[in-house]
Parts: C-alpha cells; structure tokens; sequence
C-alpha cells in the first residue's frame, strides 16, 4: 500500500516509526489513515523488531475520529466502522513486537499521567486525554506505562487517588493482567497487594530521590534492583536488553 497519510520509517536497527500525518486535522483518525495504520501494524508484525507510534505536529498525538467523515452516515454504518477500527487498535494492542507511544498533545488514549495508590491511572495533569484507546489497554496481555516520577516544580504523579479512572488497576489484577510504571528514576510493579518498587536508577536514593517524590509509600523491600546503566547511556543498547525480540 501507498501511504498518504501517515510516514512509514524503518531504521537500520530494525525498527519502524509510525507517524499519523494529518497536522492540520489534528491527526484524526479518517478511513484512510486507519486502512493505512491497518497495513503498517501488519507490516511492523511480519518484517520489523518494533514500533514507535506518534502523531505529527505539536497540538496533538491524535484528536479521535475525523468528524467530518460521519456526517450522514447510518447508524448500521457508523456501528461497522467502529469494529473495525476496535479490531485495527486491537491489531496493534495484541501484537507480539515491542511498541511504545510518542505522545505529545491531545491523546485521546490512556496513559501514564496519574497513578493511585489503588492501582489505577487516570486524569492528566498535563495534558488532555479521552477514551477512544482504552481497549488497547485492557486487552493487552502487558501493559507498560512510561512516564515521569513527578511534573514539573514537584508535583508527585503517583497520589492517593485520581480523579478520573482510565486504567483500571483491579480489573489489571483480577485478570492477571502484566503491569508496569516505568519513569527515569524508578520502575515499579502492579501487584494484589499494592505498587511494589521494582528497580532504582543508578545513583539514586530511594527514600530521598523516589518515594520522597511520590504523595503515597510504595511496598518496597530488600529485592530492590537496580536499572541498568545502559539505559541512560548515549550509545546503543546491547543485544541482551531484548532476550525476547532477537
């Protein structure tokens, strides 16, 4: 397929970046750009190591569905377009290749801008977030939310409580769903009994540098790894960062 709406851009290591191009629609989500998406998921599945996924220009990642092109259609239409547009973000959502979003903007998707005590994530502080990609959440097998430790001047981003639930952290639970915060001092993991502290970034204090960071004490415990170096490095990551995906 020839892509007109979005860029399609493999790199030597063997990874692509996806990037809506519709800036000035807000990069919304028309026929074509999902035929389009639709192709490129099938493609970065069969032939590439993994995805990066965003959206073009600096309002937004991607504004939802392009309204112009639902105007007079039936609801039997509108209902067809939207399992298949479920079944392209289910397409991406289950696909066995890393994959990671660029977000910058309005996201009408769920992402790490806040997580509570209670496991779940919810209303941004930043930015501004609906819930046309909740499904790619919920269905996949493992979710990785990646993020900062607090915004800007110290506000923490993991509080008591949200306000607005995108990311249910006990259905993640009551289902065995796999779940991760990653932020560049500290990763940690959803468990049944509350956010435990996985990995510390080199260097770092956990009382001081993290949890002094965050609104709520995590568990924490004596297995407390430490990220790997490489990570914050400029160079390549070696080949042993990814045992899964050779």
């Amino acid at each position: 397929m020839t892509y007109t709406e979005i860029l399609f851009e493999p790199d030597a290591a063997g990874f692509v970046q996806v990037t809506i191009h519709r800036p000035q629609k807000l990069n919304a989500l028309s026929n074509r750009v999902m035929a389009e998406l639709d192709d490129a998921f099938q493609s970065v599945e069969r032939e590439h190591r993994g995805l990066i996924f965003t959206g073009a220009g600096e309002r937004a990642f991607v504004a939802g569905a392009d309204i112009e092109e639902l105007w007079g259609i039936s609801p039997l239409e509108g209902q067809a377009r939207c399992a298949r547009d479920q079944a392209i973000m289910r397409r991406l959502g289950s696909m066995r290749k890393p994959s990671i979003a660029a977000i910058n903007g309005y996201a009408p998707a769920p992402s790490f801008a806040n997580a509570s005590r209670h496991f779940s994530t919810g209303a941004a502080n930043e930015c501004d977030h609906g819930q046309a990609f909740i499904d790619i959440a919920q269905k996949a097998r493992k979710v990785v939310f990646c993020g900062t430790l607090a915004v800007r001047g110290g506000k923490p981003k993991f509080v008591p409580a949200v306000r607005q639930i995108t990311f249910s952290g006990a259905n993640a639970v009551a289902t065995g769903q796999e779940v991760l915060y990653v932020t560049e001092a500290a990763v940690f993991r959803l468990t049944a009994e509350g956010l435990r502290l996985e990995e510390v970034a080199p260097g770092l204090d956990i009382e001081r540098d993290v949890i002094a960071k965050m609104a709520f004490r995590p568990l924490t415990g004596a297995s407390a790894g430490t990220i790997r170096a490489e990570l914050f490095a400029p160079a390549l990551l070696p080949a042993d960062c990814f045992p899964a995906f050779p």
